[in-house]
């Protein structure tokens, strides 16, 4: 053999011996589905016009074209900022100390073989979680068909209502349906 084939040979038999040790056991795929979600919207009777009214018109103009019925937190419904995509609808505000974000959503992602999971808490008359993560309390729910998350954060995060879960649970309670675009119509004539 010459020594040109004998590199050849040992290199190919080194890159053969390389790729089995490299190569492990292929875990079995997870198959993951994103689920455009089917919202149920309120009924009209239960539309806040009164909170609408009391929205910035670019927050009104954001309700109106939002594909999730929008909630937003009655105590502080003058700052709050509507802001509205196909999939999704936010909402912030301040209030007394308290920055406050409602991101709601109607794309869900299911894993095969995996059944959802619902949270050990109850807020809104749904099973929800409740964490905390660098001081910023938060609940998660599934409502109208959709998933909600309420975040707040307070300036002094060692003032007595931010040390445990009771504020972000009671501003939950404080949520106002302000409207969608399944009640734009009925809502015109409130901007």
């Amino acid at each position: 053999m010459r020594s040109l084939d004998r590199v050849l040979v040992l290199t190919a038999l080194g890159a053969t011996l390389t790729g089995c040790e490299a190569s492990e056991p292929t875990p079995p795929p997870t198959t993951r589905q994103t689920v455009a979600l089917e919202v149920a919207w309120p009924e009209e009777t239960d539309l806040d016009r009164d909170g609408f009214a009391a929205l910035s018109s670019r927050s009104q103009a954001a309700v109106l074209r939002s594909e999730i019925p929008v909630l937003v937190p009655t105590d502080a419904i003058e700052s709050a900022i509507v802001m509205a995509r196909p999939a999704w609808t936010a909402v912030s505000a301040r209030r007394d100390g308290l920055t406050i974000s409602l991101h709601a959503t109607r794309v869900e992602h299911a894993y095969a073989g995996i059944a959802p999971a619902k949270g050990p808490h109850t807020v809104r008359d749904q099973p929800a979680f409740i964490t905390q993560n660098e001081g910023i309390w938060s609940v998660s729910w599934k409502e109208y068909g959709a998933h909600y998350a309420l975040e707040v954060e307070c300036d002094d995060p060692s003032e007595a209502r931010c040390v445990d879960d009771g504020q972000v649970r009671a501003l939950a309670k404080t949520l106002r349906y302000v409207g969608g675009k399944l009640h734009a119509q009925q809502l015109e004539g409130a901007r």
